[in-house]
């Protein structure tokens, strides 16, 4: 039995070293300090046939202890490449969309923690996200039968654009509206 054991202990002891080769892996853990093996295959207790001309192999994982990385800068940044950076690091990732006048539709606004944090793999980062300009609806005033004018009065105060007028021939009063339409 291995597991439990340092590395360095098991390596340098011919009782071990005699009859097989130690393959170390290693693996982060935030629970057995590093240089500690966690796990061995085959494991204790199993009989294992020794070729005459060679050593057993006995694979152990070894514990290299937490895994820390430094929050990388990814505000600015497109949305997709923060979050591939960030599961690249073993980084959890949930995002909240927000509209922003002043950032890019798909691009970080901010993130928490910021860049330069130390984290744990398995940590969570919250991005915040633009998703562009705050799209607004109105209601078009109905300017049939109000007069150039005062159409374009309603207009201003609807917070809309003026776009084209334009004169036809046609039974109405010359200057009143006789069709709208939205561009």
């Amino acid at each position: 039995e291995l597991t439990g054991g340092r590395l360095e202990d098991v390596l340098i002891n011919p009782t071990y070293t005699d009859y097989y080769n130690i393959i170390p892996s290693y693996e982060t853990s935030d629970t057995v300090e590093s240089g500690y093996i966690m796990a061995q295959v085959p494991a204790a207790g199993r009989t294992v046939i020794k070729n005459s001309e060679r050593k057993a192999d006995l694979k152990v994982v070894v514990s290299s202890g937490d895994f820390y990385v430094i929050m990388p800068e990814v505000v600015n940044s497109e949305y997709r490449q923060a979050h591939i950076t960030l599961q690249k690091l073993k980084l959890e990732v949930e995002v909240t969309t927000v509209s922003s006048d002043e950032v890019t539709k798909g691009y970080v606004i901010s993130s928490v923690p910021a860049a330069g944090v130390e984290l744990k793999a398995g940590d969570k980062v919250y991005l915040t996200v633009s998703g562009g300009p705050e799209i607004k609806y109105l209601l078009m005033p109905d300017l049939v039968g109000e007069s150039v004018e005062v159409a374009k009065g309603i207009i201003e105060t609807s917070n809309l654009i003026l776009g084209t007028v334009s004169s036809v021939d046609d039974e109405a009063p010359e200057g009143q509206v006789i069709f709208q339409n939205i561009i």
